[in-house]
């Protein structure tokens, strides 16, 4: 009884441990997660910068040709 008691508390110290390495795991992978999407956030706000002055450049473009018609 006492060799049974033995292994079933190694077994579950095992998955106690393997539990707690997957909660590791989930952590590290959560954190890359979020630093990839600050740093997508970060581009996305640098395309909306430059479309923007892409904007503002077309229309002053697109005056300028129009002060060229007839």
């Amino acid at each position: 009884m006492t060799e049974q008691l033995h292994a079933s508390t190694e077994e579950i110290s095992a998955v106690i441990e393997n539990i707690a390495d997957n909660m590791q795991n989930t952590k590290n992978n959560s954190e890359e997660i979020l630093i990839s999407i600050s740093e997508t956030n970060k581009a996305v706000e640098q395309v909306a910068i430059v479309a923007q002055h892409q904007a503002v450049t077309a229309e002053k473009l697109t005056q300028l040709v129009l002060s060229f018609k007839i």
